[in-house]
């Protein structure tokens, strides 16, 4: 039952119901049932060097959850000495976003593998609207629940620690850059997408990736 003051919630924060409704379920259901419903897919989005790898390791080790990313599956693909191969590092060493089709052929392929009761983590996926749109088909299709998770860091921060990585495929401002652009142009459609059917919880990614975990556990309703 609502209580007055989560009535006064729903009247200053219009743009938030769908995730106040969300966490408000997963109260009633903790306090009534005494059940944790935990989604069995966890997205995590973010731009480029927001600790989506990091935060993706540390949840899936304390869930026991499969981690999926895209740009892992894509730097092997840029190793190929092949026309595929070549075609990706083309693409992937200017900083561009790969087409939303082979992210999600990608994706899918590591999904339907899965045993049902299978948890996954994944990163670098829907990172455009149509690719969103799609992993949100195939997800309800399938009946897999799923949390997302926008890890928001400034520009300055990105650059600051991708600069530190010194990783071949990112290590200059220029291309850092791109990568920033891609995510303005491209994935913050993607996200707001996910915002409108109340999917995500966006996470301050500028802490310690512990203090970021910790934050993340609790979203879900779980210890860390």
């Amino acid at each position: 039952m609502l209580v007055p003051s989560d009535c006064a919630m729903f009247c200053k924060s219009k743009p938030s119901l769908p995730r106040l409704i969300s966490k408000l379920a997963l109260q009633w259901l903790n306090t009534y049932t005494g059940a944790i419903m935990k989604p069995t897919i966890v997205l995590m989005m973010g731009k480029t060097g927001s600790g989506k790898g990091t935060q993706s390791e540390l949840l899936a080790k304390k869930l026991g959850y499969k981690i999926f990313s895209t740009g892992d599956e894509f730097r092997k693909l840029r190793e190929r000495q092949d026309v595929l191969g070549e075609k990706v590092r083309a693409e992937y060493d200017k900083g561009l976003l790969m087409p939303y089709w082979f992210a999600s052929y990608l994706f899918e392929d590591a999904l339907l593998k899965l045993p049902p009761t299978q948890g996954l983590v994944c990163e670098g996926v829907g990172r455009k609207e149509p690719e969103a749109r799609l992993f949100n088909d195939v997800a309800t299709w399938l009946g897999r629940d799923y949390r997302v998770f926008e890890l928001t860091v400034t520009d300055e921060e990105v650059i600051k620690r991708q600069l530190l990585r010194n990783r071949p495929d990112s290590n200059t401002v220029g291309i850092l850059k791109v990568r920033l652009d891609e995510y303005r142009n491209n994935t913050a459609a993607a996200i707001a997408f996910f915002k409108s059917i109340g999917k995500v919880t966006d996470v301050d990614g500028m802490g310690t990736p512990e203090d970021i975990h910790a934050n993340i556990m609790k979203e879900l309703g779980l210890k860390s």
